[in-house]
């Protein structure tokens, strides 16, 4: 250990002492020629292997050690290299790439010793498969059957399948019933991919010997080559009646057979047996997974995945499996992780690259797709998939000369392939120098030139006549003069598309979401008869759907992706002029709600519906002071109920302009909060959201029409109960409502994610404003800094005794265990979340890093806490954002538990003004206002709070809280002090937080009375 301490001291006093020439500018360094590159490597490679150190290494590199360029062609060589098939590794050349890394060069011994690490791994992968190559035996001459046959399977070790198979054969001219001989023909015609020769071999095998098991186990994978499914199944039931050394393999492959014929009941069954008779070993998980991916069922499919990678961790394909999976739930970001490790285990995996290519179109990565596809073609040159996916990026990017050259590509290697047909006219349709008239020219042609196909044939003319009807009502949006015209002949490709589609298995989703357009567009031309006729026939199909659904991932799925038919349905009985059929649109519309909650927060739901209030219950929760206003969002319109204490149901019905621009505002809003919550490096980036906030809520009002809503509500409302719908729940209504463009006094504003959970909410006596002391959880989450979280928790807890976790304490078991004790005020100071993609994933960010799911407090086996409070909830819209949640996951998890009161923050705050907020509300609730009255009222105290206030509210907080920490105490200081500052430069009676922004975003859901 010695010796090497010394040189190693040695080396670095050398290395202080040396005056190493300046490194120069690497546009100083002139590039080679990529065969110079190419040469310079092999020596430095062959140095290596001949015993060179560093130095030597150095001396030989020169310059070249700082070159860009060199660095970036040994990335495209190794690209070259790790194409290569394992057979023709060089092992040699691979350990001296990595030893060259290891003398230490810098950015290109790390390339060198990374790639060599990663072709030695192939070859390690390569040898495990294979078996040590028999030595060539001698050319035989013989008549013996036997010896012919065993030459022949040396010949076939070695590779030599020709040779095999001319001596099998030739011992079965000798023997003609020599049933291994037969099946040895078969197995080299099935490495050669000569089916019908393969088939009757195996064939002669089970004729000359029926007890032969191994015929009918190698017959059944020709079947399924084949597509000869029925068969395929027959030969491996017979394997498994006749040979328990072989049930493992039979079962997987029957299993397979199933699946293929959408049999995954039995397909699951099998792979089931498969692993219970090989637990360890990694197929029959996959199996499993495969099954749950085509019912729908990702969650389930990832679990299976995830088994045969512990089995397996070196599994490319289990890995590419499982990112199909993550890319069937939205979550596409962890799908290019496992796309990833597929890639790293197998460089020439293609389909691996043409699938992160599609995970980054989804992210709206353009880029990043295109460079995916790229590698794909390059790894299989002609593959269209990836040409039309790069087509689609292309077209993204508005490089549509570009797009359109990958799209002819495909269809000059298959004419037949009807997505390049489909994209291309999207590709010609955006182009300023073709546009719709030519894209609609494009899907015409298709609709002709694949009249013939036999490949997909009703799928692809019911997409392209589909694609057509779309564009046509596209276009009557801009062209309100040609509307009416424009949507006929839109209604006429729809229905086109309906008749190629119409009873062809497997094709009921794509039914449905070309009905669905075609019911939107008579909508739009004002046809009830015809939207109602379609209408039902569309939700007969789902219904049917439902109840043949094998799994409730699948029910849930349906239930998600054609919510749309039943909100349509709502906006038909809406308009109709029985009374009755109105009363059942609000009905319907709360009924539908309140399944999509159950299916979505409750892990025990059946797939059932469950019960939901009448129009006449519903009214148990006004009085004549409060109102309730529901929306109902469809595809083609807005739908408002106005519910008034013993009176029907105000209906207002909106428009497809209406919805089209909510739609528009909605994305404008999300992008724009997102690039705000993100803090770019431009400044008036950071600003812009702030700053439009009023003129963007002024301009939601007018499209929710607010004034309408208004006229209708009689002078002693003073109390509104909001039931948003879909998009409605993460926007600020009760700002909308409120907006200073209206001359009313504020309403008492508070939000319900459905009647229903208000009803089971109707009862005072639980209500934590109605008691004295309460015992409080304040727990102190992550923050932007830690120590205002802590601030705002100490502010908190001297209005009720409380139990505070502090930052260092917050960990995830002990905030489970301490929401296990009796408690009625639960407060989270910090980053609580909902993921809109994946529910169970929302959240509370705790102090140690680790978060808190809907999944854990899901677990929570005591009542709830009467009132919660998530002082830093904040919703994130990342580009795989699905909305897919009746309200918000977190909120609602905690009213449908039986929580009175949740407040949340659609935005979080300042820090300061959160802390300020927070305390003032608890200050209000200590007098005994209800939750929603107090947040009210601290909401106006804020916005109204001159800088005059705040110093002696300060000054109030710092003598209250003597016994606080030095540093709780010190931050209070800081704020007072920098008040006095701000104050002495705007005045005393400047209100520093009357934008909405510090206070608007904070709602609470429940009842406001």
């Amino acid at each position: 250990m010695l010796p090497f301490l010394l040189q190693w001291l040695r080396d670095l006093f050398s290395a202080l002492l040396s005056s190493d020439p300046p490194i120069p500018h690497p546009t100083e360094i002139p590039p080679l020629t990529s065969e110079g590159y190419e040469t310079l490597f092999l020596q430095l490679t062959e140095g290596v292997a001949c015993g060179w150190q560093r130095s030597q290494l150095l001396d030989r590199l020169g310059v070249r050690q700082h070159d860009p360029w060199f660095v970036a062609w040994l990335q495209r060589y190794g690209k070259n290299l790790l194409r290569q098939s394992p057979q023709s590794l060089n092992r040699n050349f691979a350990e001296q790439m990595v030893r060259l890394g290891n003398l230490g060069c810098g950015e290109l011994g790390e390339i060198s010793a990374s790639l060599g690490r990663r072709l030695l791994a192939m070859g390690d992968r390569q040898a495990q498969t294979q078996s040590a190559p028999t030595p060539l035996a001698q050319t035989l001459e013989s008549d013996n059957p036997l010896e012919l046959f065993d030459y022949g399977v040396n010949l076939y070790k070695l590779g030599e399948l020709e040779g095999a198979l001319s001596l099998w054969r030739n011992a079965l001219e000798h023997q003609p019933n020599f049933s291994e001989a037969h099946n040895a023909c078969g197995v080299v015609h099935y490495a050669l991919r000569q089916w019908p020769e393969a088939l009757g071999c195996f064939d002669q095998v089970t004729v000359a010997e029926p007890d032969f098991s191994l015929g009918y186990f190698n017959r059944g994978h020709v079947y399924l080559e084949l597509a000869q499914l029925e068969a395929a199944i027959a030969d491996f039931t017979a394997v498994i009646r006749q040979d328990p050394d072989l049930h493992y393999y039979s079962y997987l492959r029957r299993g397979l057979a199933h699946l293929h014929r959408g049999q995954s009941t039995e397909a699951l069954a099998d792979f089931n047996q498969a692993i219970a008779l090989q637990p360890t070993l990694p197929e029959g998980y996959q199996g499993r997974g495969m099954v749950h991916y085509a019912l729908s069922d990702p969650e389930a499919a990832i679990a299976a995945f995830t088994t045969a990678l512990k089995a397996d961790p070196n599994s490319h394909d289990a890995y590419h499996h499982r990112a199909l999976a993550w890319q069937a739930l939205g979550r596409y970001r962890t799908a290019i992780e496992d796309l990833t490790e597929a890639i790293l285990l197998h460089p020439n995996f293609y389909q691996a690259y043409y699938n992160r290519g599609n995970s980054y179109l989804e992210l709206g990565d353009w880029g990043k797709a295109i460079a995916n596809y790229k590698e794909a073609l390059a790894l299989k040159p002609g593959y269209v998939l990836a040409h039309n996916g790069r087509g689609v990026a292309l077209t993204a990017l508005g490089q549509y000369e570009a797009a359109l050259k990958d799209f002819q590509t495909a269809l000059e290697l298959e004419p037949d392939f009807w997505p390049a047909w489909a994209n291309r006219g999207w590709t010609m349709y955006a182009s300023p120098s073709l546009g719709p008239t030519v894209a609609l020219q494009n899907w015409e042609t298709a609709l002709n030139e694949l009249q013939q196909t036999q490949r997909e044939r009703a799928l692809a003319l019911g997409t392209l006549a589909h694609y057509s009807g779309l564009a046509f009502a596209q276009v009557a949006q801009n062209q309100p003069t040609q509307a009416r015209p424009l949507l006929e002949r839109a209604i006429a490709a729809f229905q086109r598309s309906l008749e190629w589609l119409q009873d062809q298995p497997g094709l009921e989703t794509t039914y449905l979401q070309v009905i669905t357009d075609l019911i939107v567009s008579y909508q739009r031309t004002g046809s009830i008869l015809n939207t109602k006729n379609n209408l039902n026939i569309a939700l007969l199909i789902l219904n049917q759907l439902q109840l043949n659904s094998q799994s409730l991932a699948q029910k849930r799925h349906l239930l998600h992706q054609f919510r749309g038919l039943y909100q349509l349905k709502v906006e038909q009985l809406s308009q109709a002029l029985d009374p009755k059929q109105r009363l059942q649109a609000l009905e319907l519309a709360e009924e539908r709600k309140n399944l999509l909650i159950e299916s979505q927060l409750n892990p025990h739901w059946t797939g059932q519906a469950i019960p939901s209030p009448n129009a006449v219950q519903m009214n148990r929760l006004l009085n004549p002071e409060t109102a309730m206003i529901h929306w109902q969002i469809s595809p083609a319109s807005i739908t408002v109920f106005i519910l008034l204490q013993d009176q029907p149901p105000i209906l207002l019905s909106g428009h497809y302009d209406q919805r089209l621009g909510l739609q528009r505002w909605w994305e404008r809003w999300s992008k724009q909060w997102e690039t705000h919550r993100q803090r770019s490096g431009n400044p008036e980036e950071n600003q812009q959201w702030f700053h439009d906030l009023w003129p963007q809520l002024a301009e939601l009002a007018k499209l929710l029409d607010i004034a309408s809503i208004l006229d209708r509500l009689p002078p002693e409302i003073v109390q509104l109960i909001l039931v948003p719908h879909q998009e409605l729940h993460l926007l600020p209504l009760h700002l909308a409502i409120n907006h200073p463009q209206f001359d009313h006094p504020p309403y008492e504003i508070a939000y319900l994610p459905s009647v229903q959970i208000g009803l089971d909410l109707v009862d005072p006596d639980q209500s934590p404003g109605k008691s004295g002391e309460l015992p409080l959880l304040t727990v102190a989450g992550t923050g932007s800094e830690l120590g205002a979280v802590g601030l705002e928790v100490t502010v908190v807890q001297q209005y009720f005794a409380s139990r505070p976790l502090e930052p260092g304490q917050g960990t995830r078991s002990q905030v489970l265990a301490a929401l296990e004790e009796p408690v009625q005020i639960f407060h989270f100071a910090g980053e609580s979340f909902w993921n809109g993609t994946l529910a169970a994933e929302s959240g509370l960010r705790l102090g140690d890093g680790t978060i808190l799911s809907l999944t854990d407090l899901q677990g929570l086996t005591t009542p709830v806490p009467a009132l919660v409070c998530l002082s830093g909830h904040s919703l994130h819209f990342p580009a795989d954002f699905e909305l897919e949640l009746e309200g918000l996951a977190l909120p609602t998890f905690f009213l449908k538990r039986g929580t009175m009161d949740v407040v949340v923050s659609l935005w979080p705050g300042t820090e300061g003004s959160t802390m300020l907020l927070m305390g003032r509300f608890y200050e209000a609730l200590k007098q005994s206002t209800t939750p929603a009255i107090a947040l009210s009222q601290a909401q106006q105290w804020l916005k109204t709070l001159t800088y005059g206030q705040l110093l002696q509210h300060y000054n109030q907080l710092l003598s209250h809280l003597q016994d606080a920490s030095p540093r709780c105490l010190e931050q209070l200081k800081l704020a007072r002090d920098l008040t006095q500052e701000k104050a002495q430069r705007q005045g005393e009676s400047f209100s520093p937080y009357e934008h909405p922004y510090y206070w608007g975003g904070f709602i609470l859901l429940g009842l406001p009375y």
